[in-house]
């Protein structure tokens, strides 16, 4: 079988798999009323209109909120996923949506107007983007399937949340055959939470679960802070948070030889908020999260380990 290369970074598929891909874009929307509500979009509309098979090259989502005081931002702290395709799933938690990928840039990610003849009322728009690690081949006839929850812990003043998310990717010829091996991306996640000074991940929050290696592709950071009510959450004040990180095997990654901790911003730089960390753990190894808010915390820390794996088709 002849194998086709699909680009800088992004490996290769066999041939059939990845010829005359057409270029498509799948999306659809969802509503999001109360604090822990989760729900599904219409699955259908993020089905292959051609019955063929598909490339998904990234996931985009657009969040918007309607507020009667000030604007709410960075909601992608806020509204969580997850991802399955038939019953492999590319998570074991729900994980917040900007915890997937990069940043944009703060003002690339926020957009606020007020509604039109409703001076009071702000409408915000949270953008997201996951470029994936590797394409996910999706055989013809099955979908992605995204579940979002809406944090518990948020009051209501951000109103009712819409989600739209969509699929960017390719749909192949018809009787494109499986790859010998696909490329599944997998995303660990951990959070310290706003009540103590100290917390530490264990070992299955950022961790292998496979019994065959996880290529970590980067580890995303973000910040969550204000009232928790989801008028002022999401602003970003990465100052405050120090992190150690350490592998499995006791080796530090993030040093942690003395009692002195890193600081956020070191490790998750303003650009992007995030670390490219190319590494393989292989299988049931792991990744500890140490972190601190000095005087205790009044905001959550949120951390991703972003990846895949190979599986045999």
């Amino acid at each position: 079988m002849s194998e086709r290369y699909l680009g800088p970074g992004r490996g290769v598929a066999d041939d059939k798999a990845s010829s005359f891909g057409a270029p498509l874009l799948l999306g659809t929307s969802v509503t999001l009323t109360a604090p822990g509500e989760t729900a599904i979009p219409k699955v259908a509309h993020l089905q292959n209109p051609f019955r063929t098979s598909t490339l998904i090259d990234e996931v985009r989502f657009t969040i918007k909120s309607m507020v009667t005081s000030e604007p709410a931002t960075g909601m992608g702290g806020i509204i969580h996923a997850k991802f399955a395709l038939g019953r492999i799933a590319l998570s074991e938690k729900f994980v917040p949506i900007w915890n997937y990928g990069t940043l944009f840039t703060t003002h690339l990610e926020n957009e606020v107007a007020q509604q039109e003849g409703q001076f009071a009322t702000y409408c915000t728009f949270s953008h997201y983007r996951w470029i994936l690690p590797k394409p996910l081949f999706v055989p013809e006839g099955n979908q992605l399937v995204p579940t979002f929850l809406r944090d518990p812990t948020m009051g209501t003043d951000a109103g009712t949340v819409t989600v739209n998310v969509a699929y960017a990717g390719r749909a192949l010829q018809p009787g494109a055959r499986i790859p010998t091996k696909l490329n599944v991306p997998f995303v660990g996640y951990f959070e310290h939470p706003s009540t103590s000074e100290y917390s530490q991940s264990d070992a299955k929050d950022l961790y292998n679960p496979f019994q065959v290696p996880l290529r970590i592709q980067r580890l995303v950071g973000r910040v969550l802070t204000g009232t928790f009510d989801g008028v002022t959450a999401g602003v970003i004040s990465p100052i405050a948070p120090q992190l150690k990180i350490i592998d499995s095997n006791g080796y530090s990654i993030v040093d942690n030889s003395s009692a002195n901790y890193t600081p956020f911003n070191a490790i998750f730089d303003a650009q992007r908020r995030a670390w490219t960390y190319n590494r393989a753990l292989k299988a049931k190894e792991w990744i500890t999260v140490q972190s601190r808010f000095p005087g205790g915390a009044t905001v959550r820390l949120q951390i991703s380990a972003v990846g895949y794996r190979e599986e045999v088709a």
